[in-house]
């Protein structure tokens, strides 16, 4: 990347704790169960929701959660590193000449 020499761009993603993330920038997301199972998300998983089916009640809801050990947010890093070089050019651009063209 020609603003990225140095890797600081992953370096600064690295501290950021995101409160919310834009599911165009999300590549997957991987449950690790207390049993040791791996439920992995992506695609169509992320984008379509399903429907809830048959009788439940919010204690199974919660017994649910009480299973997951952990859950990994995979970012798609490229694409959000493009995001915020074309967001900073188009800015940059209103007041420097060097990058109208970009």
């Amino acid at each position: 990347m020609e603003f990225d020499r140095e890797k600081e761009f992953d370096r600064i993603i690295e501290e950021i704790t995101p409160i919310s993330i834009p599911t165009s920038f999300i590549r997957g997301i991987s449950v690790v169960m207390r049993n040791g199972s791996i439920v992995e998300l992506n695609g169509d998983d992320l984008l379509s929701t399903l429907p809830l089916s048959g009788d439940f009640s919010w204690s199974d809801i919660a017994a649910n959660f009480e299973a997951i050990e952990d859950v990994e947010i995979l970012i798609d890093v490229p694409g959000l590193r493009q995001s915020v070089v074309d967001s900073v050019k188009n800015i940059l651009k209103e007041h420097f000449d060097t990058y109208k063209d970009t």
